[in-house]
Order: C-alpha cells, then structure tokens, then sequence
C-alpha cells in the first residue's frame, strides 16, 4: 500500500500536559509535553499537528517537527517542539505554562531514513528547521555515521542548541544573514569553511532554508552541495 509508510503506526490523539517550557529568546521556545506514547512511536523526521487552547482561535492544528524525545532513565516522558512565534499558534505555545493541556496528534509523516558510516550525513537547517535533526542527530550517532550541520539563522542570537549538537560529534558550519556568525567548527574547536575531502558516499537532509545567505552559500558549495 503506497501510504503504509506514512501512517505506520497509526497517529495517536492524546491531550498533552505542558511539562516545561523553555524561552530561548523573546520569539523561541522550547516546549515539553507528556505525550509518551506519541514519543516512543516516533521517529526521526517525523512531526506532530497540535492544538493549543480550548476556543475556536486557532480552530486548527498546526504541525510542528518532534524536537527531542524526552527520556527520564530507560522510561520515555514526552517529547519536545521548537517554536518561534509568530502567529496565535505560536504565540499560544510560547506563553504557554505547566499544565496547560495541548491537543497533540501523531506522529505522522515519512521519517529519515539514516545511513549507517561509512556514509555521511550532511544537514542543512534555518531558524526552526533545525527541530527534526536532534532524532536524526541521535539515529545517526548510534550508527557511528559521521555528520555536519549547516546551520544559518538571521543572526547569531538565533542560533540554538550548538551545544547539544556538538556532543554528539556533529560538525556544524554556521551562519547569519547578518554575518555575525559565519565559521565552520565543532563549535569548541573552529577550522577553515570547506570540503571534508570524504570520498565516501553522503546523505544530504534540509529543513527550512527558502533562501540561504550568502555565507551560507558559500559553505554549502564548498562541500560540493548547489544552491
């Protein structure tokens, strides 16, 4: 069947509680929700449609990529949204507290499919497009894969998580439309902008570039990636 792919398994409907919500600036957050058993179905690439507040505004949900699954030892708690906001969703979510209820369907969509090293992985990411790497990132380090992100965002205030990806030994070139940041690095440890000089076979992922900035052109077409 053409669409077993996409709705296997099934989505589940659940009310999700609000467990944290992390600012990151005056437009992201970070939002948790309970949603466990949506969590432990997903997989990496996949998204969430979710419905903030009880009114009719908005009157329908919106999806938004799963961030992070959210592991508490061996037991799965939830799973995690980036946000930036900019509508009545966003805005919803962005103000939302603890225990605020959230209508949350899923997981739908086709996920990644990771490659397992000698392969590489390349992925390419602006503003909230980064939020379907952190599973992809995780998939990828279990498989001994190795992996660059290519991370641009308006400015460098906007650029979040650098840390959490460079534990997992993710090589990330970033830059701004405002050039405020523009470097290829390990983030700890910078090195020139350029070709890795792999000759082995690479898997390129991109979520939410409409129209790379200039340096970030430029990284990319080092690497052999046309814009």
């Amino acid at each position: 069947m053409a669409y077993a792919g996409i709705l296997d398994p099934m989505p589940l409907d659940v009310e999700a509680r609000v467990i944290q919500n992390t600012r990151l600036s005056p437009d992201y957050n970070v939002i948790t929700l309970a949603a466990p058993e949506i969590a432990a179905a997903t997989k990496p690439g996949q998204f969430v449609m979710v419905r903030p507040g009880h009114g009719s505004d908005p009157l329908l949900r919106r999806p938004f990529s799963v961030f992070e699954i959210i592991r508490s030892g061996n037991r799965i708690e939830g799973l995690s949204l980036l946000s930036k906001r900019i509508g009545v969703t966003t805005r919803l979510l962005y103000d939302a507290v603890y225990g605020d209820v959230i209508s949350c369907l899923g997981p739908l969509g086709r996920p990644f499919e990771p490659v397992s090293s000698p392969a590489e992985a390349w992925m390419v990411a602006g503003g909230v497009g980064l939020a379907p790497f952190a599973t992809l990132t995780e998939a990828l380090q279990e498989r001994a894969t190795k992996m660059t992100l290519f991370y641009g965002a308006r400015t460098g205030a906007e650029l979040f998580y650098l840390d959490w990806f460079a534990s997992r030994d993710v090589r990330i070139v970033l830059s701004t439309d405002d050039g405020s940041s523009s470097c290829s690095a390990t983030v700890a440890t910078p090195s020139p902008t350029g070709s890795h000089g792999s000759r082995h076979s690479t898997s390129p992922h991109g979520i939410g570039v409409r129209a790379p900035s200039r340096p970030c052109t430029s990284s990319l077409r080092s690497v052999g990636i046309s814009t």
